[in-house]
């Protein structure tokens, strides 16, 4: 926890902008897609470099060809992720774009198929701070 605090109290906050929702087609993944991608490509190569044993997503996606991004939903094939979309279109008070402050990254951990918020680091505070924990140690 430590070495991510330290990674986390040395980028400062920062802001981006969500323009478009877009899909990871052979995956049947929506999301939205982030602007600029360089601030958090940054800290994924930080984290990394400081964890070189556990890369993102097991290894399955090359650093080089990860997309930094927010999943909004997972289907089961290309039909059921348009419906989705389209449904999420009518019915989703969601103004693009989306301007949003990052102050914090979370450390999530999958429980029993469960993505689960396990702690969260401020960004750009004083690495003596301490990780607030939030969920399961396990």
């Amino acid at each position: 926890a430590q070495k991510v605090a330290a990674a986390a109290a040395m980028t400062p906050p920062f802001t981006l902008v969500f323009y478009r929702l877009s899909r990871f087609g052979r995956d049947h993944v929506l999301y939205l897609e982030p602007e600029p991608e360089d601030k958090l490509t940054a800290l994924l190569r930080a984290l990394v470099a400081l964890f070189p044993d556990y890369p993102p997503y097991g290894g399955e996606i090359p650093l080089d060809e990860y997309r930094p991004h927010v999943t909004v939903a997972v289907a089961e094939s290309d039909d059921a992720l348009t419906q989705i979309e389209d449904e999420f279109r009518r019915t989703v008070a969601l103004p693009l774009p989306l301007q949003v402050a990052v102050r914090e990254m979370w450390l999530m951990v999958r429980v029993k198929g469960r993505w689960l918020l396990h702690s969260t680091f401020s960004l750009g505070m004083p690495t003596g701070e301490v990780p607030r924990t939030v969920g399961p140690s396990t």
